[in-house]
């Protein structure tokens, strides 16, 4: 997973770049100013959603490499097989699918045939709530924003403090890097400090942070709006929002996936 962080560096340089240029020439040429910061608008929703595919390509990577099928956690596995078998969704877990599972398995062990990892993913561009919950529900995380809520991932990320932000960032980056350099993974889930609320939302604060995000992208890249609804200063708190939740997802695919 080291080259998924350093992906996810990059990822964030391309942006940052985007708003260097645009501090430096902000009381110059306003015209380029808020073209470069709309373009990092786009570019914000595009990365993030580039991020999530890469992270599950890694992931079943690792499986591939280091376990196989036969050795890949049921829940996993069994999403795979579920892709040969032509059922409705709601018998999945049927004892047919089940019959089916067991006989279709061998086939794919003795072809020694690697997990698509494009069966994980969605076909829809925009990187919604809801998509990242489907994605996350593969890999067995029931609700991602729910484990999130009233945490102290939360709590930090949506802080109106700067230095408070970036110092969890950093933690939860720090403690991925150790324990994510081998495989299998250590859980990380320590670092998030649950404390589950009474009763579950009807939508999270980070739900409705994704949803903004995402509609200020739509508006630039469709057309909508033609003035520019973001400054660099705004960046620093959408950046770490994002890469909070980027780093999240992967801290919960550990504590799912821990030992392999």
């Amino acid at each position: 997973m080291d080259l998924w962080l350093a992906e996810v560096d990059s990822r964030w340089a391309e942006i940052d770049l985007l708003l260097s240029e645009a501090g430096r020439i902000e009381h110059d040429n306003t015209q380029l100013y808020d073209a470069l910061c709309r373009a990092a608008m786009v570019f914000v929703s595009a990365h993030f959603e580039g991020s999530i595919k890469s992270l599950v390509k890694y992931l079943i990577d690792d499986f591939n490499q280091f376990r196989g099928i036969a050795d890949t956690p049921d829940r996993v596995r069994n999403h795979y097989l579920n892709s040969f078998i032509v059922l409705g969704s709601g018998d999945r877990d049927s004892r047919e699918a089940q019959q089916l599972r067991q006989k279709l398995l061998p086939l794919l062990i003795s072809n020694n045939q690697p997990i698509d990892y494009t069966v994980y993913l969605i076909d829809q561009k925009n990187p919604t709530p809801d998509i990242l919950s489907r994605i996350a529900q593969k890999f067995g995380i029931s609700s991602i924003f729910w484990e999130l809520e009233n945490s102290d991932i939360e709590a930090k990320l949506f802080s109106d403090v700067p230095s408070a932000r970036r110092q969890k960032i950093q933690e939860i980056r720090s403690l991925l890097q150790i324990n994510c350099a081998n495989f299998p993974y250590t859980d990380s889930s320590s670092v998030m400090g649950r404390h589950k609320p009474q009763k579950k939302s009807n939508r999270t604060i980070y739900e409705e942070f994704i949803d903004n995000t995402l509609k200020g992208r739509h508006d630039i890249a469709h057309g909508t709006i033609m003035n520019n609804p973001r400054t660099p200063r705004d960046f620093d708190e959408i950046r770490d929002k994002v890469q909070g939740l980027q780093y999240s997802l992967l801290v919960l695919l550990t504590e799912e996936l821990a030992g392999g």
